[in-house]
């Protein structure tokens, strides 16, 4: 499954549209899912069956964010009612073995700083925690020794990707490492495998947009 927003014209032309590929990697059409004017930012599979993730309102000028999930990726329904106040959009969501679910989510408005949310199941009621620092594409990935890694584009001083550690039981963020990035830059993928951790993202620090993989060791240090 492929799913992603599309923009369309000054109309407001906007949506989000999934497509399903088979084995031999045969893509289907798009077809848009939900309603008009809302963004799916990201799904996260869970044990239960279903997939979570967070659609916000698209232009800005539709404020307030959702948790839904989804079997079939293509019907959702509504979990809980998130945030309303300084444009929340970008989120990701994951889950603790215990069942316990995290999610970093960015505000936009105002220099915001994201904020970090933990709900148990049902995931109907959130609390939340500010990270002190805007952090936008937000991404989060548990490493095997059962750290919690933040990745995301942050802006104070200079603008570039940034990885940091988060504390989920105090919801403090500590940066770690700033990848070689700047201007336009961010939304980190994550691959952990192995000892290694493998980071993707595009930047424009090097003149025109590009994209870029980055290998690193599970202590922190680059390996290239």
């Amino acid at each position: 499954m492929l799913h992603g927003g599309i923009r369309g014209d000054a109309g407001g032309n906007w949506g989000s549209y999934v497509a399903f590929a088979d084995e031999r990697l045969d893509w289907s059409a798009p077809q848009r899912m939900l309603d008009k004017d809302l963004w799916l930012w990201c799904l996260t599979p869970h044990l239960d069956g279903f997939a979570y993730g967070v659609v916000y309102g698209c232009p800005p000028g539709l404020r307030g964010s959702k948790l839904l999930r989804t079997q079939d990726g293509l019907n959702y329904e509504r979990v809980a009612d998130l945030l309303t106040a300084n444009y929340p959009n970008e989120a990701t969501i994951r889950f603790a073995a215990d069942g316990t679910a995290y999610m970093v989510h960015r505000h936009e408005e105002n220099g915001g700083h994201a904020l970090f949310g933990t709900s148990r199941p049902p995931c109907t009621r959130w609390e939340w925690k500010d990270l002190g620092r805007f952090i936008g594409g937000p991404n989060l990935v548990r490493l095997p020794g059962g750290e919690w890694l933040v990745g995301g584009r942050c802006i104070e001083n200079r603008t570039r990707l940034q990885l940091g550690q988060l504390d989920v039981a105090q919801g403090r963020y500590t940066p770690l490492l700033d990848l070689p990035s700047g201007g336009d830059c961010g939304y980190p993928g994550y691959l952990v495998h192995m000892d290694r951790l493998f980071v993707t993202y595009y930047s424009s620090h090097e003149g025109a947009t590009s994209f870029y993989l980055t290998e690193l060791d599970l202590g922190g240090a680059e390996r290239r």
